[in-house]
């Protein structure tokens, strides 16, 4: 508003300024009897000089009424923004707010993936543990189970090793169970002899 009571003001001003050269240059016309060739030359110089001054403030004044308009323009855009503004702050403010919730939820995440990431890490660990551990007892079983077999193996191997017995190591009735058990059976008894081979052979033997 300063500069609008400056710039009226600034019009008053010159206005008057153009109204008493006006009036000068009407006075020193009125002194003037007849045509102005006939008078001094100083005096023609005067009025020129008004003339060009009256012309030279009219150009002022029409500029600085152009620059008042402009101004007034200028003022009621500004007016105009102004009355815009609360509805442009409460825009941003609302975004703002939005903003903040977002980047509030963006940090809840950030720290849920964060957490997620350690309890993901840790059961891997823990996994690998446990699959390391199961593998060692697993081998650990396997071998022991094969301990086991190779043992039952070998006590097997011995048990028939014992059993199996050469032929020219039997004598007697020894030698009869082995060519036939049937013979062996049922010559076996208190008292009992090598029984001949017709024996054997009624039984079946060879």
């Amino acid at each position: 508003m300063n500069v609008h009571n400056v710039l009226l003001y600034e019009l008053k001003r010159r206005g008057g300024m153009v109204e008493g050269l006006q009036r000068k240059l009407q006075h020193l016309h009125s002194h003037v009897p007849g045509s102005p060739v006939t008078h001094e030359p100083s005096l023609l110089q005067v009025i020129r000089q008004l003339e060009n001054n009256i012309e030279k403030m009219l150009m002022k004044i029409r500029t600085g009424e152009k620059i008042y308009y402009l101004y007034l323009k200028m003022v009621d855009f500004l007016k105009d923004e102004l009355a815009q503004l609360p509805l442009q702050l409460n825009v941003l403010q609302h975004m703002v707010e939005v903003y903040q919730v977002e980047l509030k939820g963006m940090r809840l995440m950030a720290v849920d993936a964060t957490e997620a990431t350690e309890a993901a890490k840790m059961d891997m660990t823990n996994m690998e543990t446990e699959f390391i551990a199961e593998r060692r007892f697993r081998e650990n079983s396997l071998n022991f189970q094969k301990k086991q077999i190779d043992r039952i193996r070998v006590k097997d191997a011995s048990e028939r090793h014992r059993r199996v017995v050469s032929p020219r190591e039997l004598r007697g009735p020894d030698l009869l169970g082995w060519l036939c058990p049937e013979a062996s059976l049922a010559w076996r008894g208190p008292g009992a002899s090598f029984p001949p081979m017709l024996f054997y052979d009624s039984l079946g033997c060879f």
